[in-house]
């Protein structure tokens, strides 16, 4: 979500002498971040980054324990022509009852509607089963087929109820779902003494009575932490690593600080892609580049294959802005014209962006919002200079107002929310803001330090992802200070320095440093305290003999940054940190 430009750039059309003030206002604050290459910043870094992993990532499984068992109740005893009851006398069809479904009705202990008989106490005598009496079909009787009952089917030994033996809840019979059915005494707690999880049946121990229950799982038997991390076991198979502090992620997959094979210009805000050119030379020798932030070979971007005729790349392209998820990326050019621009659309071959009309020249993009559809940058009249435009689907180019305060000045555009709803970038020597409600405003200036003077210029470098963040940095001749604006009526002062980018939120902003000789790269965290880059990484072996000279982007979340440095070899590279 930002962009330092290259000092390297270059515009050879001699018509456009006039726009050296311009064009040096634009470049300010590359050659800081060159000239800077070399600062230092002294001072300890608190608590604000935490060591260790994220959080752990769920597993579930189970093993099935054996299907059935006979509790105290099967439907053996009781038979299904007992003596003692009617339909489903006292044992029922499957309980230890004494009556069956055709017990002799002697004794008065079978009839129908009875006690004992199918529905009541009807003829031929009131028994002790009958269909929903005590131990009927339906009953809670001693062995009704769903009554409580002993061998009933949902009764103390049923189907579905609590009773010592029937199909369902019985403490040992082979009901799904009771105190002895498949729950508990079934394939549940009450098991045949095999489940393969717990303490009995199918998570508990097996599908019999009084299952002792099988083996636990353990989250950390695949070995799932990585890089001589260690395992700690949740429940089930959950599991948390403990990385090192040279790797993060779930599983510390993922190297925390290593170099990259960009010369990085911008990050994607989702932190997954790095763009920028192949090395720190000219734009020409160093063509644009991608690279996954995990690492990497990177993916050279092909320029244009045909372009307008009077126009040509010779100087080379230089990647100034990305979107969301990196299938947009913009490049500002140079060629025989002047400066020009192309942008990349979820393929690796660019496209020419041309004009309005043949008096208007896209010479940059900066910025674009999170899908891609809306897009920022600037535009060349040879009657004012540049103009800052948003392009959206509906309406195309479309210029934004110049500054009140000095219309004829102009103004590059230098990066857009993630809604495109905000763009942000520098007129002269004011940081301006646009947004539909306001139009065009001048950022709040520091007291005392104000551009009347002609000695201090102001300038924008990025915005955040929802726009209530606006980041840059006060250019004077004792050097740049860092700045941030909120909402954007207040402008607070961080120390010597600048801003290249900011997160989501505005939780988190990175930059550069002025207060040391080395490592100057920084970020400035929630509470505007500021921390070098080198001293968030903590002792760490990859990182050791770099000199980190200024971080250049950094992710939604604010956990992934790009920079640039030094790297032990005394190689100009980039890198990245990925933070727990």
């Amino acid at each position: 979500m930002s962009l330092i430009e290259k000092p390297n750039e270059q515009c050879t059309d001699s018509s456009r002498a006039s726009r050296t003030e311009e064009v040096t206002t634009k470049v300010t604050v590359r050659a800081w971040a060159s000239w800077l290459k070399s600062a230092v910043v002294a001072g300890a870094v608190g608590s604000f980054f935490l060591s260790g992993c994220s959080s752990p990532r769920q597993y579930t499984g189970s093993d099935a324990g054996v299907d059935s068992a006979t509790g105290s109740g099967g439907s053996a005893h009781g038979g299904m022509t007992s003596n003692a009851g009617g339909g489903s006398g006292a044992g029922g069809t499957t309980a230890t009852g004494t009556g069956g479904l055709v017990g002799p009705a002697s004794g008065g202990k079978g009839g129908v509607p009875g006690a004992g008989g199918f529905a009541g106490s009807s003829p031929p005598n009131d028994g002790a089963g009958g269909t929903a009496a005590s131990g009927g079909m339906s009953g809670r009787g001693s062995g009704g087929a769903v009554g409580v009952g002993e061998g009933g089917t949902t009764g103390s030994g049923g189907r579905t109820s609590v009773g010592t033996g029937g199909s369902l809840p019985g403490t040992g019979g082979q009901g799904p779902s009771s105190t002895g059915g498949m729950s508990a005494g079934g394939h549940s707690a009450g098991g045949a003494s095999g489940g393969s999880i717990s303490t009995g049946g199918t998570a508990a121990g097996g599908s019999g009575s009084g299952g002792a229950g099988g083996t636990a799982a353990n989250g950390c038997t695949a070995n799932p932490c990585l890089n001589g991390s260690s395992c700690m076991p949740g429940n089930g198979v959950t599991y948390q690593c403990t990385c090192s502090n040279r790797f993060v992620g779930t599983r510390c997959e993922i190297q925390k600080f290593s170099g990259i094979t960009v010369w990085p210009t911008a990050l994607s805000a989702d932190g997954l892609v790095v763009v920028g050119q192949a090395c720190s030379g000219d734009n020409l020798n160093c063509p644009p580049v991608k690279v996954a932030s995990t690492g990497g070979a990177a993916t050279p971007l092909a320029l244009p294959s045909s372009l307008p005729a009077g126009y040509d790349l010779s100087g080379g392209c230089a990647i100034h802005g990305v979107n969301r998820d990196g299938a947009w990326i913009g490049a500002q050019c140079s060629g025989i014209q002047g400066l020009s621009a192309v942008e990349w659309k979820s393929s690796n071959t660019a496209v020419f962006v041309p004009g309005r009309s043949a008096g208007e020249l896209v010479d940059d993009l900066t910025g674009a919002s999170a899908d891609g559809s809306i897009v920022v940058g600037s535009i060349y009249q040879s009657a004012i200079g540049d103009r800052w435009f948003r392009r959206v689907p509906t309406s195309g180019i479309v210029l934004l107002g110049q500054d009140v305060s000095s219309p004829d000045d102009s103004t590059a555009a230098a990066a857009t929310s993630n809604d495109g709803l905000v763009v942000v970038g520098t007129s002269y020597t004011h940081a301006v803001r646009w947004d539909p409600t306001f139009a065009t405003r001048v950022l709040p200036e520091i007291p005392g330090q104000d551009t009347s003077s002609g000695l201090v210029s102001y300038h924008a470098t990025d915005v955040s992802g929802d726009g209530s963040v606006i980041v840059g940095y006060l250019g004077s001749r004792t050097g740049p200070s860092a700045l941030r604006w909120d909402n954007p009526t207040t402008v607070t002062s961080l120390g010597g320095g600048i801003v290249n980018a900011v997160n989501l939120s505005g939780s988190v902003l990175v930059g550069l440093s002025t207060s040391a000789d080395t490592n100057p790269a920084s970020l400035w965290d929630s509470a505007n305290t500021q921390h070098r880059i080198i001293d968030v990484i903590g002792t760490n072996s990859d990182a050791a003999g770099w000199n980190l000279s200024s971080a250049i982007g950094v992710s939604d979340d604010g956990k992934t940054i790009v920079g640039t440095g030094t790297n032990p070899s005394g190689v100009d590279q980039g890198w990245v940190l990925h933070l727990p």
